[in-house]
């Protein structure tokens, strides 16, 4: 029985000495293991060598990621550019930023960053994030087997995810003698309406959005709010995308619509709210909260003008 031990301790002091030696002890923060369930593609969301694209050489041998199939890990940064993420680096916002929701919440995911993970025999790797809390939920476990929560997701994620910042502005039509109310876009949405300077009600408030639909036209002609309440639905544009027809993946259909809301309607629903949009095919498409909140609060700024 003591040689047993003897032989054991003479395998596991040399990992024990790795460890320290990158004084991955030391480092703070959640200790994660991934889950059986990525296991078998871990080629997909993470990486080994942060100076080659995802397909470089060396970059898929899945021997190279037993250390972190088999071992827990730490995150060390949240901000690691890679030579993958790196194409990011110059674009623009609309193509470096991808807009998400997370509980109801907005964010924007910085895919110009990575997330470099430690494992404890010192073995570093880098995470390709999505920005989509179920899918950490799904990826990865801690340790001292509690769940995951959403400070957890957020703590993880860190400098490449952040709640989005929607703002809204006012234009006002000397002619028409009314503003125009506006907020930026966010995942293909935003609220307009038209006040007249004499009144204090908004002569219309819509969401505007563009929804997708592959190969056959959606035709939205109304919308319910989960009470059962129908919203008037305006058609404003449709565009078609066949681009990728001589791939076989068919058409991208958009369809531009106006929802009409009222005032009362969005100050009961500060924290978002779903729509169902129904024609010759229908969705359910979710208003986020930040939007809401930013043409609420520019409206009462106009009134008080």
């Amino acid at each position: 029985m003591k040689k047993l031990a003897i032989i054991a301790l003479t395998f596991l002091a040399p990992i024990a000495a790795y460890a320290n030696e990158c004084n991955y002890d030391a480092l703070s923060g959640t200790e994660y293991r991934i889950t059986d369930k990525v296991k078998p593609y871990v080629l997909l969301d993470f990486m080994v060598n942060p100076d080659k694209d995802k397909f470089g050489f060396g970059q898929r041998n899945e021997r190279k990621y037993q250390s972190l199939k088999d071992n827990p890990f730490k995150v060390l940064s949240t901000d690691y550019v890679t030579a993958e993420s790196s194409v990011y680096t110059g674009r623009r916002a609309s193509k470096r930023y991808k807009e998400v929701v997370n509980d109801g919440k907005a964010y924007t995911l910085d895919q110009n960053l990575n997330i470099e993970l430690l494992t404890s025999d010192c073995v570093k790797y880098y995470h390709i994030p999505n920005g989509n809390q179920k899918s950490f939920d799904s990826n990865f476990q801690k340790t001292d087997g509690s769940a995951n929560n959403t400070q957890d997701f957020l703590a993880f994620l860190g400098k490449s995810l952040q709640p989005a910042k929607i703002k809204s502005t006012t234009t006002y039509d000397e002619f028409d003698k009314q503003y125009e109310i506006k907020t930026d876009f966010f995942k293909d949405q935003m609220i307009r309406a038209y006040l007249d300077s004499k009144e204090d009600t908004p002569s219309v408030i819509q969401v505007y959005m563009k929804v997708s639909f592959l190969d056959k036209w959606g035709f939205i002609e109304t919308a319910k709010d989960k009470s059962g309440t129908t919203h008037e639905v305006t058609s404003i544009d449709k565009e078609a995308d066949c681009s990728g027809k001589s791939l076989g993946l068919g058409c991208m259909l958009k369809e531009t619509l106006g929802v009409t809301v009222d005032e009362g309607f969005l100050r009961k629903n500060t924290t978002g709210f779903e729509l169902k949009l129904s024609g010759k095919q229908s969705k359910v498409v979710f208003v986020s909260g930040e939007l809401v909140t930013a043409f609420l609060d520019e409206l009462d700024s106009v009134k008080k003008k």
